[in-house]
């Protein structure tokens, strides 16, 4: 169950969530480098998707499921309330199949629609409409879209393992973003709080301490991506990406004088055996110093 803040404004939007993939059973910490956030381009938007709840069934993930229901059905050609409706339809047959205790699930989606911000939750167990969430998964999705209204529209949107979210920080989120500050100060303040709160269950809980993060300007219609790491990361991994022109599974980039290994995607910490990203300089757990 990752940690998601989404910030829909007028000016940008921001999605930031955890990396950590956790097997529901044990609690034990699967991966480290779940691939959570795909960007992606339809007919008359441009948005973000983001998710919590089942992190991987039959060895996919929610992320290869919608670049498999694109290439089945052409996500990217049609108009946003299709791609939602979509999303939704494949979510409802999907879980159909899925055998286990919590099945609860979100898809976040944030767009811009020419230049409006939407949000919407495509949920087994969240809703715009309502405070809080549901303690089990509701039999069917449903989808519950919103537009930011007032003078500076701003939304926050707080999804998953929000028990160890502190409120108060969503709020001072929001006020700063009313304030005018830029996309980039929005983006810190959202993983921070989302480390806060995984240091609040030692880093060893549901919520790993690794953000991937995405800013989207409505202006440009490009997405500005990064990757951060506690102790820093000789490399940087990318979305997927949903689009016209093509698909993509996000891979990773080295950065300049780093030589890991080819083929590795993660190895085993020697202090506590946390799974450590390839290019991580240190445990997102223990801290142990790696390279």
């Amino acid at each position: 169950m990752s940690l998601n803040i989404t910030v829909l404004t007028s000016r940008f939007i921001v999605c930031t969530t955890d990396r950590r993939l956790v097997f529901a059973k044990t609690g034990k910490i699967v991966s480290e480098r779940s691939t959570k956030l795909t960007v992606f381009s339809c007919s008359d938007a441009v948005g973000l998707i983001t998710y919590n709840g089942i992190g991987r069934f039959a060895s996919e993930s929610p992320s290869d499921w919608l670049l498999e229901l694109d290439s089945r059905v052409h996500l990217s050609r049609m108009p946003l309330k299709d791609l939602l409706s979509r999303i939704r339809e494949d979510a409802d047959s999907r879980f159909k199949k899925i055998a286990c205790a919590d099945k609860r699930h979100t898809f976040v989606v944030a767009a811009f629609a020419g230049n409006v911000p939407v949000g919407s939750l495509i949920s087994n167990y969240e809703s715009l409409l309502k405070d809080g969430h549901d303690a089990t998964a509701n039999p069917h999705f449903e989808t519950t879209v919103g537009t930011p209204t007032g003078p500076e529209p701003i939304a926050v949107l707080v999804t998953g393992a929000t028990e160890d979210f502190d409120q108060k920080t969503g709020e001072a989120i929001k006020q700063k973003a009313k304030e005018g500050a830029a996309a980039v100060t929005i983006k810190q303040r959202c993983i921070k709080a989302i480390r806060d709160a995984s240091y609040r269950r030692a880093r060893i809980g549901k919520i790993g301490t690794s953000v991937l993060s995405g800013i989207l300007d409505p202006t440009t219609r490009n997405c500005e991506v990064d990757l951060s790491v506690v102790g820093g990361t000789a490399t940087i991994e990318l979305p997927n990406s949903i689009g016209p022109s093509f698909s993509t599974k996000g891979g990773y980039v080295r950065k300049e004088g780093f030589l890991g290994p080819s083929g590795v995607t993660e190895s085993e910490c020697p202090n506590c055996g946390n799974p450590v990203p390839l290019g991580s300089k240190r445990c997102g757990i223990c801290d142990q110093l790696l390279f």
